[in-house]
């Protein structure tokens, strides 16, 4: 169920990116020097994505997903990639390998043409797909399958939580001792030894015949309490 609702959101949203990247590329040669080199690493990032998205269809056939309902994922040709390229070179001043002549501007238009019908299919083939309902969270899933794996989400709930009230925060042995070692909340602080004397520090005097408290050097004492010897 959770994988069907993944691959349902990542035909929809695709094909929105895909419908973006057709717009981008059809506008790519009129734009200036800065617009074209983000163009440019949007598109290259597109290709990864892409390569991604096909990782994925492959899985979903694998699940048990019908090859049918699998949107096809048709790529720009790889020359076009390399016509930005040259292009951006071209408004930045650097030399290219072939000079923008019309021949060569032909060509870009050319790639650019290939490119988009490539990808309009891609995005025909997912609009598609994302328009089913086979898909769709209420029509698309059995729900008797739906009943059952919400039983399942259930039960393990229920478990979770006995186990957090019938675990053991005192008394030793088990699990209880375990999480004693690695829970600072549940470990109890460390005991004392028996015979080792409480130190108080404002009571009765120190081992250096001082009675007062108020300081630990005899002399001192005596002058600010007279008194006491």
């Amino acid at each position: 169920m959770s994988f069907m609702l993944l691959f349902r959101d990542l035909i929809r949203l695709f094909a929105c990116y895909n419908d973006g990247i057709i717009n981008l590329l059809e506008k790519y040669f009129d734009m200036n020097k800065k617009h074209a080199r983000d163009a440019l690493d949007l598109y290259k990032k597109f290709l990864v994505r892409m390569d991604r998205v096909g990782e994925f269809l492959k899985v979903a056939e694998n699940v048990g997903i019908d090859k049918g309902d699998i949107p096809d994922l048709t790529k720009a040709p790889s020359s076009l990639l390399d016509a930005l390229e040259q292009h951006l070179a071209t408004l930045e001043g650097r030399k290219v390998s072939a000079a923008n002549t019309p021949t060569q501007s032909a060509s870009n238009q050319k790639n650019v043409k290939s490119a988009v019908t490539a990808l309009s299919s891609t995005s025909s083939s997912f609009g598609t797909a994302a328009a089913s309902s086979k898909f769709d969270t209420t029509n698309g899933i059995d729900e008797q399958l739906k009943a059952q794996v919400l039983a399942e989400e259930e039960a393990a709930m229920n478990q979770y939580k006995q186990s957090k009230v019938s675990s053991p925060t005192a008394g030793g042995g088990g699990a209880g001792a375990g999480a004693a070692l690695t829970n600072p909340f549940l470990s109890s602080p460390p005991a004392s030894g028996a015979g080792a004397p409480i130190v108080d520090l404002f009571g009765a005097s120190s081992g250096n015949g001082c009675r007062c408290g108020c300081c630990h050097q005899w002399k001192r004492c005596c002058r600010r309490h007279k008194s006491i010897r």
